[in-house]
């Protein structure tokens, strides 16, 4: 894999807690190249930041009559005046689906050999459906990750999906008119499959353009075990 964001905090969380890392601030080789990150201890959590890249937006991408058959929902449950059915990649390309409310994301039980499809064709990794939740004057973003034949059909929790996520809402000023300085969108995935997560996309913007690509999140060690290989 080129690149996976909440692995990457977890593994940078127990190298921290082993007391491995000398110094917060890391570089880190993967496929992709070289990113950056840095942590710090909060109590018993370790939050961590992974840079991404700038993101790219694909021009060429799915109708919404075949992202609706790839989730198995009606054209109308797709939130498409919102902003467009779309790619976006910050590290690996991931398809950004708007849906109108959680009731229909939490329900949503994708057609997977067609939407597997549809990520062949349009060279993306997986589909992100998202909904906007505004409450008691703050705003959350819900989303799924179904990614392409992972050898399972569902992730709780996915970086390299909410870098490009955030990339998409600030490009499209979905949540606020884009001024410079970072924008931070809070994202919760997860919790139809019981696993629920948080991931804080932050989008750094500079004379109106989209500047830098960051993921933050925590991670808490829970158990530790000793395994043995036998070659």
């Amino acid at each position: 894999m080129e690149m996976c964001v909440h692995a990457t905090i977890g593994s940078i969380a127990a190298q921290a807690h082993k007391s491995l890392l000398e110094k917060e601030a890391v570089d880190i080789n993967v496929a992709l190249g070289k990113i950056s990150a840095f942590w710090k201890r909060c109590d018993d959590q370790y939050e961590v930041t992974v840079k991404q890249f700038l993101p790219r937006f694909a021009a060429d991408n799915p109708t919404v009559s075949e992202a609706a058959t790839a989730l198995a929902i009606s054209e109308q449950a797709l939130a498409a005046g919102l902003a467009p059915i779309q790619s976006v990649s910050t590290a690996r390309a991931k398809l950004m689906a708007p849906i109108k409310n959680r009731e229909t994301l939490d329900s949503l039980a994708p057609e997977f050999e067609y939407l597997w499809s549809l990520c062949d064709t349009y060279d993306t990794t997986g589909f992100y459906p998202f909904t906007v939740e505004r409450s008691q004057g703050k705003t959350i973003i819900y989303a799924r990750q179904f990614p392409k034949r992972a050898g399972y059909n569902e992730d709780a929790a996915t970086g390299v999906a909410a870098g490009a996520l955030g990339a998409y809402l600030s490009r499209y000023d979905v949540l606020q008119s884009k001024t410079d300085g970072w924008q931070v969108f809070e994202i919760h995935q997860g919790y139809a499959m019981g696993r629920p997560s948080v991931i804080y996309a932050e989008i750094m913007v500079e004379n109106g353009e989209i500047a830098g690509v960051r993921i933050r999140g925590k991670a808490e060690i829970t158990a530790e075990q000793l395994l043995a290989f036998t070659l």
